[in-house]
């Protein structure tokens, strides 16, 4: 699929982030003497947003102009682009968005064509910002993304196992700073159980020391790796099993579309032992059996860390993270609604959330209905509750009208029973 010299693995792929995007310089701001004509591109409604392309140029995006394809490649690229995919962002802010891309295919596990992305003004063609580092859309008209491959590449062929849409790109809005609990030194007191615990993980890095015994439970990876790591600290009064784990997502960033079959990816939640010389995995009942349950002793400390797993093998995103809620114990509430989705209808200013009940979580009871809230962002970026109603359990899905605003929506729905209002899932959408 990919001429030799142009690939490399995930692992290197990943690592760039932060500073350059596989070697596409970075920008802060507008990129100077880099203008083209107005440029246009499949319309994005809402955010998270995923697009996607193939070595052919077939995609969900638009092949762009020969002057704007040229003016991203002066300035992102030092030469040409290849292959684009033209989006663009509705005439409203955001906030702080990010977009990021990759290229995944199969030649003998999975390596990365060179990819590309960057941000350019929909009126006069200019080039504001190349890479993956957060774009301050306040105060801008429509700005279109592009994603594009850095080289040339092959035809697929089956020889390489690569499917279709293998340019994959995904834009969202993001935090403007690393959580609190990005490293375990910091990790959040979890102080009593049941605990539920909120953060958005956008911006964690991927510190160790590894929270899992990848060596000896999951053998068949390939160069794993921890990413985007968040940490709790909890010491048991009690000495007993590991109380119930569960993570939820809460808006589908995790969701970049198969890959020969791999359907993106889910966090990972698991327990440290925290040592004199830092975290270890926490050991196993049976050393040599890592199905056997995991046992925490009253008064020793324990890290809880939820995290991206990364392997070279069978497994490839740019995303590591994104908002998210911890639960540990037998929490009452009932978790965040499953497959929420929104359908943006512009000419009707109108947007309808979809979602299917909550998965099952230890100690909830029944759903008995659902809450749903549609809030706006406000110039200083806060997001400012319009309307919010109660539904029946039996509602799946709601619908928000009359969105007139230049700043972005944002629609949350959370199930409710006995105990309270759970957790809400939420996408970030506009009209136009």
């Amino acid at each position: 699929m990919s001429t030799r010299t142009s690939t490399v693995r995930t692992t290197a792929l990943l690592a760039a982030v932060g500073t350059t995007l596989l070697g596409v310089p970075a920008a802060s701001g507008a990129v100077p003497g880099a203008t083209a004509a107005a440029v246009t591109g499949t319309p994005i409604h809402a955010l998270p947003f995923y697009g996607s392309g193939d070595v052919t140029g077939t995609g969900t995006g638009t092949a762009g102009t020969a002057a704007s394809n040229t003016a991203v490649g002066n300035a992102c690229n030092g030469g040409p682009i290849y292959r684009p995919q033209w989006y663009r962002l509705p005439p409203v802010s955001f906030g702080k968005v990010v977009a990021r891309v990759d290229a995944p295919f199969h030649p003998r596990g999975i390596d990365e064509n060179p990819t590309g992305v960057a941000f350019v003004e929909v009126s006069s063609g200019k080039v504001l910002a190349c890479g993956p580092q957060p774009f301050d859309t306040a105060g801008r008209g429509p700005v279109a993304v592009v994603a594009y491959y850095v080289k040339p590449v092959d035809h697929c062929t089956p020889d390489d196992w690569c499917s279709e849409g293998s340019l994959r790109l995904y834009v969202n809005t993001t935090a403007t700073a690393p959580p609190r609990n990005d490293h375990w030194e910091q990790a959040a007191p979890v102080r009593s159980l049941p605990f539920t615990g909120s953060v958005d993980s956008s911006l964690a890095d991927d510190d160790g020391p590894a929270v899992f015994d990848f060596e000896n439970c999951e053998r068949s990876a390939i160069d794993p790796r921890q990413r985007g790591t968040v940490w709790w600290r909890y010491t048991p009064a009690t000495t007993g099993p590991v109380p119930a784990l569960a993570v939820d997502v809460r808006t589908p960033w995790n969701r970049l579309g198969p890959i020969n079959g791999l359907d993106g990816f889910n966090p990972r939640v698991a327990v440290a032992l925290l040592t004199p010389a830092g975290p270890v995995p926490a050991p196993h009942e049976d050393p040599e059996d890592c199905d056997s349950p995991v046992v925490l002793r009253a008064g020793q400390p324990y890290l809880v860390a939820v995290y991206v797993f990364q392997d070279a093998y069978d497994n490839a995103t740019p995303v590591t993270g994104g908002p998210l809620t911890v639960r540990i114990g037998a929490v009452r509430k009932q978790r965040m609604p499953s497959g929420v989705s929104v359908t943006v209808a512009p000419a009707a200013r109108s947007a309808t959330v979809r979602w299917s009940p909550p998965p099952a979580s230890v100690g909830a009871t029944p759903v008995t209905g659902y809450r749903v809230r549609l809030e706006r962002l406000s110039a200083t970026g806060r997001w400012v509750t319009k309307v919010k109603t109660r539904l029946p359990a039996s509602a799946r899905q709601w619908t928000a009208r009359q969105l007139t605003s230049a700043r972005a929506y944002r629609v949350r729905v959370a199930a409710v029973n006995r105990a309270g209002t759970g957790v809400s899932a939420y996408e970030v959408v506009s009209p136009r």
